[in-house]
């Protein structure tokens, strides 16, 4: 029996996939403290509507770039992690925010060994990268507003 490589609202991260061209990317927290860098490839810029990464993001939904934890390296600060069970049960979400002002900046689902980050785009420096590039999935559609347009190159809505 094969095994889904992916299940609604798990994050999957294929590390062995073909990925983007290198990127070096600058993020940080809004005041400051925090400060460092993407340096690697991105495996998937996704977008998130589900409950919890709406209420982390304060926003419609999450929108994470999926990257290796090595590919992650931080200047100035460390972010604070705060750790919950949320919408996914029983699976631990690990929050890294900005102690000061609370900026979030990446988070972790499951035992801290995997070796993926999910970055927030609020997080980067400079969100020019952004307009070049189109998220890659939509999940947790089934928990999406209505009224937010439907993405090219993601799945339909369940």
């Amino acid at each position: 029996m094969a095994v889904p490589l992916y299940m609604q609202g798990d994050t999957f991260i294929d590390l062995a996939a073909p990925q983007t061209q290198p990127v070096h990317l600058p993020i940080g927290c809004l005041c400051g403290r925090i400060y460092g860098s993407i340096d690697g490839h991105i495996s998937t810029h996704r977008i998130c509507h589900c409950p919890d990464c709406k209420k982390m993001t304060g926003g419609t939904y999450g929108e994470y770039l999926i990257v290796r934890e090595e590919s992650v390296s931080f200047i100035t600060g460390r972010p604070r992690m705060y750790s919950f069970t949320g919408c996914k049960e029983l699976i631990q979400t690990h929050l890294y925010v900005c102690d000061h002002c609370h900026t979030p900046i990446y988070k972790r689902e499951g035992d801290l060994r995997p070796a993926a980050f999910e970055v927030f785009v609020g997080a980067l420096q400079d969100s020019e990268w952004l307009n070049r590039h189109r998220p890659d999935m939509e999940i947790w559609t089934r928990k999406k507003c209505e009224w937010l347009p439907k993405l090219e190159r993601t799945p339909p809505p369940e």
